[in-house]
């Protein structure tokens, strides 16, 4: 099993490193796809586990925000949850969802 650390989180730990300034350019291309309206919503998702979708949500989450964007990442995986980890946060409601 794979241990989830802060280590992930190069965009914050480290944001002028190389990777970081992709993920920043990832986040302008997404900015200048939507020529019209900005986008509201971003999904990161894959049908293969273990493909870093939470890590690079998270690196996403932390670029938008490092520009001052209000960002709301949201770990929508009722199974095997992780965004709190790499976050260090402890989660009170594990697989409760409201209707």
């Amino acid at each position: 099993m794979k241990k989830t650390s802060r280590k992930q989180l190069i965009a914050y730990k480290n944001p002028t490193s190389p990777v970081s300034e992709q993920f920043k350019t990832i986040r302008t291309s997404i900015d200048f796809s939507a020529i019209d309206s900005a986008f509201q919503t971003i999904l990161v998702t894959s049908p293969e586990v273990g493909s870093g979708k939470s890590t690079i949500a998270a690196n996403l989450a932390i670029v938008y925000a490092q520009q001052g964007k209000k960002t709301l990442l949201i770990d929508g995986d009722l199974r095997k949850p992780t965004v709190h980890k790499t976050f260090f946060k402890k989660i009170c409601f594990v697989g409760y969802l409201v209707f």
